[in-house]
């Protein structure tokens, strides 16, 4: 009986242990992804800053979907490890734009020049397919939808065959300047552990964030502070259109 008892208390300080290890992971996840959309909201609000030097009105505008990638290390991707974490939203029927969903970017490499450790980045998402194979799981950037360096500038527009073609436009901000970046052989995946995590919603997936908001458990407010940076970003877009 002794022996018994004892077997028994193990098991439940075992389990005991593991609820709340598991519990733990996933507020740090919860944590790590609320300074994510803190950064990302960030970098959105830098788009119009300098219009000479950022992306054109023009493309932002006629976005399907824009992804954000604060603080890239520029060193993470020569280990072969993961290099960058960041959130994606995409434009509604009505022009607004869904709650961001986590997204992360890994291998290939960052055609950026500038001599610094870290750099933003942003793709613009300009092609329905495009969104809809980002939200399916996994693609890579240049093979499963082509990218290419995104034009600069205010009045700036796709000159290039590349340009013309491609699906992304990619770019990469550092010391306060965007400029086109080159990410072909790049995969980017949904990373579910923080949208779970973030969403409190188990299995939730990428395109239940973007389409689906009764699917949701809860839906924290920085949520609603991002789409509410990207729908100001869309009227501020509409209204230099005018």
């Amino acid at each position: 009986m002794k022996m018994f008892n004892a077997i028994l208390l193990s098991t439940c300080v075992a389990a005991v242990s593991i609820s709340c290890a598991g519990s733990r992971n996933q507020r740090q996840e919860a944590t790590k992804s609320n300074e994510k959309i803190r950064s990302s909201i960030t970098v959105l609000n830098s788009l119009l800053s300098i219009p000479d030097s950022t992306i054109p009105e023009n493309i932002l505008r006629n976005a399907y979907g824009i992804a954000v990638f604060p603080g890239v290390l520029k060193g993470a991707f020569l280990l072969g490890g993961r290099y960058g974490d960041g959130v994606m939203s995409i434009k509604q029927e009505n022009d607004s734009w869904s709650h961001p969903a986590f997204m992360q970017i890994k291998g290939g490499s960052i055609g950026w020049q500038w001599g610094v450790e870290s750099i933003d980045l942003v793709l613009v998402f300009k092609t329905l397919r495009s969104i809809e194979t980002a939200a399916s799981g996994q693609f890579v950037i240049g093979a499963d939808v082509g990218a290419a360096a995104g034009p600069v500038g205010r009045n700036a527009s796709a000159s290039t065959d590349a340009q013309l073609k491609s699906e992304i436009f990619s770019y990469a901000r550092a010391r306060g300047l965007f400029a086109g970046a080159s990410l072909d052989g790049t995969s980017m995946v949904v990373d579910n552990a923080a949208n779970q995590a973030f969403y409190q919603t188990p299995n939730v997936t990428a395109d239940q964030v973007f389409h689906d908001t009764a699917a949701i458990n809860q839906v924290p407010s920085l949520a609603s502070q991002f789409q509410q940076v990207m729908d100001s970003i869309a009227t501020e877009q509409g209204m230099a259109a005018e």
